[in-house]
């Protein structure tokens, strides 16, 4: 079953980051996202979640993707946001300290 993309991407020439993005459910992703500290502080963080959001969906036909995220990580947070993200934390989820923000593919 195809239910996996992994993504590197290139700033300049240079590996700066990779975005992983599994199938979870029907139509549904989860992401996971690392970018290197020297590329952080430059918004490549919300082009690499947004790139990688939009080829992930398209290719694995996904309606919508979840990202799990440590609450007090701000500058994730503001990223997946940038990325056009929404929150969607669950009551109860933010107390344990994750917060879930999720895209949703437009309409047509």
């Amino acid at each position: 079953m195809d239910s996996t993309r992994l993504f590197i991407f290139e700033s300049d020439g240079l590996p700066v980051g990779q975005a992983r993005v599994d199938v979870t459910g029907a139509g549904i992703g989860e992401i996971s996202i690392s970018l290197d500290p020297s590329a952080r502080g430059r918004g490549l963080g919300a082009e690499l979640i947004g790139r990688a959001t939009a080829r992930a969906g398209q290719e694995l036909g996904l309606k919508a993707v979840l990202a799990r995220i440590k609450g007090t990580n701000v500058a994730s947070r503001r990223a997946f946001v940038a990325a056009g993200y929404v929150d969607e934390t669950a009551t109860g989820e933010e107390d344990e300290g994750i917060v879930v923000l999720r895209w949703s593919r437009p309409a047509a």
